[in-house]
């Protein structure tokens, strides 16, 4: 912006200093009421309506703003200019008469000052050079006193833009400066020219590119098919009109006049484009073909040749989609696996083939390749590495030693590879068998608890290669706790005997020994608590999670969280302090407890007796803490030791220094371990007297931890050593923990992993693999057949049918480990059904097999079986009479085990068999037979079983309708008498089925409704069936279904159904209402109603005779259009005025109707007459009237009966008057009213009345007169 000036003589002002009152705000800023519009002019002209008003008190002034040549003449303004380079004029004119004063005028552009003009003692012309930027540019100007502003928008389009565009701007320009009289339609103004302006008004052409693909673009090619190797693409599009983009039949874009650019992530095979340009109706499609990377070049050259050889065939619809199809199909056929997972570092590459697999490797790292068609997340050990979309993705993996999971998600179907790494040494027989159980076990990874199974096998074999090292120690009353390298636990009593320890107790990082309980912390933070089940501390708090570290007191429990809070729980338990937290250790006492914060401070809680829990505020900078019976002991960061208790409060022992841990137990039996691995023991005296310290005997290896129990005043220490081996003075658990057996055991895949087992195998020859790092004697079924050291084995077991005996027996000299194994196998010509029944009952009996009782127990549960198994069928046979189905003419009967077996069929004499198990085959007849069994196995049971048989090749409906008449007779038959009424009743076995619902067989009467020509019933017989259709028989027929088809007549339908030949047939009887779609929609209703209601009333012969009639006789209807509503059915005579020329009636029935009409021209002569019939259905005619009496009979018949109905109707005459209409029409009225009784003899004396009076008004001079 550029300022010049040119001063001009103008007069001089009167200074006036009141002024200031009369002023109002701006406007703009606040609103004011001032109304300004108009064209250029200034406020002296006679015109100025609405123009810049002068200040007051300054007679006739004016204000002049000029953009170049361009005036401002109101206070609201908007401006079009195609020049940016503009001119701003300002000059304040003051009329000669008043007196001169100093004004001051601010120029605003987009709020900020682009120039000053001062009125002093001469008037100015000043100008301001301004470049209007395009688009919407806003000005203002105002004076010092805040009453005169003007407010001027200008529109800038430079000329070189769209000239429709142009023209469309600036008639809105035009448009919003004639709007803009106030601040409020200025304002709205803006609005209408921003969207105005939102619309492009640059120069556009219809113009397409696609970056990153194999062929240039073309206008003049309407349909594409291009490839890329990219992972994406940029398509570019530019529209002069208007056009749509859609991608994948989804609209991405709508654009006017405008360019855009849209990146696409090919994230699939094929993607599809199209833009249709609107305006010239032009439509282009591109299908973008994404090649997945990472193969051979040979399939890229392939590829490329194809595409571009579719592409030029791409020349209509037709073709495009052809073309498409076919490429999909041939990259399908390439690229035959479209999951693909291949490892650098495995024994070969390995396919991507099912959800579930193991390996192991001796590699650090892996590198890791992965194809997949869709998207896919990739996910290593916990943590997310890249995805898959359509391509190769490749990735090193770092691999911990033992297991790592690598993860690929497809939505929500996951494949996960576990990856057992041998990175640390182990012996060579281990890795071996770790390379061959996880080959053998990705053959049997049928889903997640065969792969959970499968890497808990691997973890076994694994751990035997450690020495039995431990991680920590844990003492209760008289017990020990060990928790070992490999996370699991070992609990001991102190005469050296193991004690048990649950199965959930695995993966355990922490423990704790009470009283009579004991506490495991798992790796997940979860806890797990056995013991005494009157021990409270056995009822760990629900929900407890996210665990730390534990510590067990002899009558409660502590747990520190994450989070730095302390949860307690357990009979002996107090308050715990408010707001303890930030907490990193924790002790359990006898009835106290400490916490260690984060900031090295202690805080005690519950028994305070002996002064255990009085720490002073300046014992601070702690490092541990142990809490005893009645006293504490607190471990400086300097090495010393202060013992708490009422005597000795944060007194430190001056003869004990050095400590790294501490065990206190009481009064006189507290342990220190010193930082050079010495174990010392002193008493709360010892800092008076160095002879209250001891030495704790050694081994000569430094400790770690030490721990006593309590039932001996914690005299017998039980001592950790750094290296993992535990030692005691009175070596009385060394050898226990120092030589841990370590032991793996599996038959195939199948892990032995308790004490004893029940399994069942259907194939003879299996596989005992043993890894062990002790002796190990095996028996199997009675004789030793290895022994082995240390080693690594694979034992060939061939099974015998029934049960094998497996012992297994792992010894360290000192200690005996032993694991017995029962093996049932049946060969797989046991049937089905008789082999199930020994599994579910051996899966039984291993859940419960803990010890030897329940071992044996669970095995004779499985010899005690007397099974007995139709296995063509289904069944095992379970109690003494049976009625089953067969379609099966070929059946076997399983049995075992043990025991004795006759069997006869249909009174042949009997086969009989002594072996374990075994099949009779028996053959079948055509519809009944009957098995006898006499089974003696401690004690003789004797079954009865009917078989009726039915061939496959008859019709499924007899099948499904006698099957369901066995299993219902079958759940029947539980004794003689009813077993043989139920055999005799199948055979009337039967079923019907209508149009719809299959028909209640306890039910004989049916009443049903429709609107349809035809009828269909379903009829199925396992004897003999016969059906009648209104009285006449259609079909016979037996041991068959049928479906039939009737043509039905309007009204009523009768059919019949026989089931059985003899004197008494099981007889049902069926009444199809059948009323045409035509007749009247009331009428219909009513009937299917009644037919509803009829049907839950139809109980024997008379109710459905009754309920028939009684839907015929309630339901007629009869409707006159000329008339509001229909007549009433109830009343027999009618006399009714019209003056309409012809009688519309409608009439239904489900019977029959015969309507008469006959019409008289005067009270004796006849006209004429009209005959029609209705037959169960809607009848409609149209009947000319003549002027008088016109009368209509109407008779339904109905089961034989006739009721007869009458109507006399009246038409009025054209030569009536007001009057004479009246008065007939009263007389009608009058009459119909007085034949409510349905008295004939009524009607003909009304009707006479009504006539008489008609013919004489119609013939009198004076009603015509009238």
């Amino acid at each position: 912006m550029k300022r010049t000036g040119k001063k001009v003589l103008l007069l001089n002002l009167l200074m006036f200093l009141a002024i200031a009152a009369a002023f109002y705000a701006s406007p703009m800023s606040a609103g004011a009421s001032e109304t300004v519009s108009g064209a250029v002019y200034n406020s002296s002209s006679p015109d100025n309506q609405y123009g810049i008003e002068s200040i007051p008190g300054y007679g006739e002034d004016s204000l002049l703003i000029k953009f170049n040549d361009t005036e401002v003449t109101k206070n609201y303004t908007y401006f079009y200019f195609e020049n940016p380079h503009q001119v701003i004029t300002f000059a304040y004119y003051l009329d000669p008469n008043t007196l001169p004063y100093n004004l001051e005028f601010s120029i605003c552009q987009e709020n900020q000052e682009i120039g000053f003009y001062y009125y002093g003692l001469f008037d100015t012309e000043d100008y301001y050079e301004v470049d209007l930027k395009e688009g919407l540019n806003r000005f203002s100007v105002q004076d010092n006193f805040g009453y005169l502003s003007a407010y001027i928008n200008i529109v800038y389009i430079p000329p070189t833009a769209n000239a429709q565009r142009r023209g469309e701007i600036m008639q809105a320009v035009i448009d919003a400066d004639a709007q803009s009289v106030d601040e409020y339609s200025f304002l709205a103004a803006e609005s209408t020219i921003n969207a105005q302006l939102a619309i492009p008004y640059d120069n556009f052409e219809d113009k397409i590119s696609l970056s990153g693909v194999s062929t240039p673009l073309s206008m003049d090619k309407y349909y594409n098919l291009l490839y890329t190797d990219q992972d994406s693409v940029q398509f570019n599009v530019e529209v002069n009109g208007s056009a749509k983009v859609f991608i994948d039949g989804v609209q991405a874009q709508s654009l006017n006049r405008a360019k855009a650019t849209i990146p696409l992530t090919l994230s699939k095979y094929f993607t599809k484009i199209e833009v249709q340009y609107e305006t010239t109706n032009k439509d282009y499609y591109f299908c973008i073909i994404k090649l997945p990377p990472g193969l051979d070049a040979e399939f890229y050259q392939d590829m490329g040749s194809k595409a571009n050889a579719a592409n030029d065939q791409c020349v209509d619809q037709a073709s495009y989609d052809q073309n498409i199809a076919d490429m999909e199909l041939y990259m399908d056929q390439v690229i035959n696996d479209l999951r693909i997972i291949r490892f650098t570092g495995l024994a070969g590459n390995q396919d991507f083939g099912q959800p579930y697999q193991i390996y192991a490797t001796d590699q650090p790292s892996l590198k890791v390749s992965t194809f997949a068609k869709e998207p896919a997340t990739i996910i290593f050990n916990g943590a997310d590495i890249g995805s898959i979309n359509g391509m190769w993705k490749e990735a090193n993996l770092n691999l911990n030693n033992e297991g790592n999971v690598l993860e690929i998600q497809f939505g929500n179907e996951i494949y996960q590879i576990y990856l057992f790494a041998l990175i640390s040494q182990v012996r060579s027989e281990i890795k071996t068998a770790l390379f061959s159980a996880a080959a053998e076990s990705n053959a049997h990874l049928s889903d997640e608890a065969d792969y959970e199974q499968a890497i808990d096998r691997l973890a076994d074999i694994y751990n035997c290669n450690q020495e039995g090292k431990v991680k920590k120690l844990a003492a209760g009353y008289s017990h020990y706790l060990a928790l070992l390298e490999d996370g699991t636990v070992v609990a001991w009593d102190q005469n050296g005997n193991l004690l048990d320890v649950p199965e959930t107790a695995n993966k355990v990082k922490d423990i704790g020994a009470g009283n009579d309980y004991s506490v495991a912390l798992k790796e997940d933070g979860t806890l797990v608590a056995w013991g005494s089940i009157m021990t409270e501390v056995l009822n760990v708090p629900a929900g407890l999670n996210n665990v730390r570290t534990i510590s067990a007191g002899p009558y409660f429990c502590l747990a520190l969280k994450n989070d730095g809070t302390v949860v307690e729980w357990g009979p002996m338990i107090s308050q715990l302090p408010a707001g303890l937290s930030q907490v990193k250790a924790i002790s359990a006492g006898k009835y106290h407890a400490l916490a260690l914060k984060e900031n090295g401070t202690v805080v005690g809680w519950g028994r305070n007796d002996y002064g255990e829990i009085s720490i002073p505020a300046e014992l601070t900078n702690i490092q541990a803490i142990s809490a005893g019976e009645y006293l504490s002991l607190l471990l400086k960061a300097d090495g010393t030791v202060a013992i708490i208790d009422y005597n000795y409060s944060s007194n430190y022992p001056a003869y004990l220094t050095g400590v790294k841990d501490i065990f206190c137990g009481d009064q006189d039996t507290n342990y220190a371990i010193l930082t050079n691995g010495a174990v010392k023991r002193f008493t709360e005296s010892a800092l008076y007297s160095p002879y209250e310290i001891g030495d704790v005997a050694g081994n000569g290896k430094k400790a770690r931890q030490i721990v006593a129990t309590n039932n001996n005043y914690y005299q017998d220490p039980l001592i950790l050593m750094e290296d993992g081996t535990v030692y005691s003075p009175q070596n009385h658990y060394q050898p226990i923990l120092q030589s841990f057996i370590k032991k793996h055991a599996s038959i195939g895949p199948v892990v032995i992993s308790k004490s004893h087992s029940i399994f069942y195998f259907e194939n003879p020859n299996q596989t005992l693999n043993l890894i062990f790092n002790s002796d190990c004697q095996v028996n199997f079924n009675g004789q030793l057949i290895k022994s082995f050291t240390n080693s690594s084995e694979a034992i060939p077991l061939v099974l015998l049918p029934g049960k094998n005996d497996l012992e297994m027996t792992f010894s360290n000299g000192v200690f005996s480990d032993i694991k017995k194994v029962a093996i049932f196998y049946l060969p797989p010509e046991n049937g089905a059904l008789f082999r199930q029944a020994v599994i579910n009952q051996v899966i039984a009996a291993d859940a419960a097999s803990i010890d030897d009782n329940s071992f044996q127990n669970g095995i004779n549960s499985i010899l005690s079986l007397k099974i007995l198994s139709l296995t063509e069928l289904g069944y095992i046979i379970n109690k003494p009479y049976a009625i089953r189905f067969s379609t099966a003419g070929q059946i076997n009967l399983s049995y075992g085990f043990g025991g004795s077996l006759a069997v006869s069929v249909n009174g042949s004499p009997a086969v009989t068999s002594n072996a374990l198990y075994g099949n009779i085959p028996i053959s079948l007849n055509l519809g009944q037979n009957e098995i006898i069994v006499q089974y003696t196995k401690e004690g003789t049971q004797a079954y009865k079983i009917s078989i009726f048989y039915l061939p496959s090749e008859s019709s499924s409906v007899l099948r499904e309708t006698v099957s369901k008449a066995i299993i219902a007779a079958d759940g029947r038959a539980i004794d003689e008498a009813s077993y043989q009424q139920e055999v005799a009743g199948i055979p009337s076995a039967k079923n019907l089925f209508f149009d719809y619902p299959t028909a209640d067989l306890n039910r004989h009467f049916y009443i049903q409704y429709t609107e349809s020509h035809y009828y269909h019933l379903g009829v199925v017989a396992y004897a003999s069936a016969k059906v009648i259709q209104d009285f006449v028989e259609i079909t016979s027929f037996s041991q068959d279904y049928q479906y039939l088809s009737f043509d039905l007549h309007n009204g009523v339908n009768n059919f019949e159904v026989q089931f059985g030949a003899g004197a008494t047939p099981a007889v049902y009887k069926i009444c199809v209402f059948r009323i045409p779609d035509d007749a009247e929609p009331g009428f219909r209703a009513n009937i299917s109603a009644a037919v509803a209601a009829a049907q839950q009333k139809s109980f024997d012969q008379n109710s459905y005779n009754m309920e028939i009639k009684g839907i015929i006789q309630r339901n007629k209807y009869v409707a006159f259009t000329n008339f509001t509503g229909s007549m009433d059915t109830n009343r027999k005579y009618r006399i009714l005025y019209t003056e309409g020329s012809q009688l519309s009636i409608q009439c239904s029935t489900a019977e029959r109707a015969d309507v008469t009409m006959v019409k008289m021209s005067n009270g004796s002569s006849i006209d004429g007459s009209e005959s029609y019939v209705v037959g169960a259905s809607t009848g409609n005619f149209t009947i000319p009237l003549v002027e008088g009496r016109n009368v209509l009979q109407i008779s339904f018949t109905e089961f034989g009966e006739v009721t007869t109905y009458y109507y006399a109707i009246f038409r009025g005459s054209s030569q009536f008057g007001s009057q004479t209409k009246n008065n007939i029409i009263n007389a009608v009225i009058n009459a119909d009213n007085a034949l409510v009784n349905n008295d004939g003899l009524t009607y003909t004396i009304k009707l006479a009345d009504v006539s008489n009076t008609y013919f004489w008004n119609l013939n009198s001079n004076w009603f015509k007169w009238l």
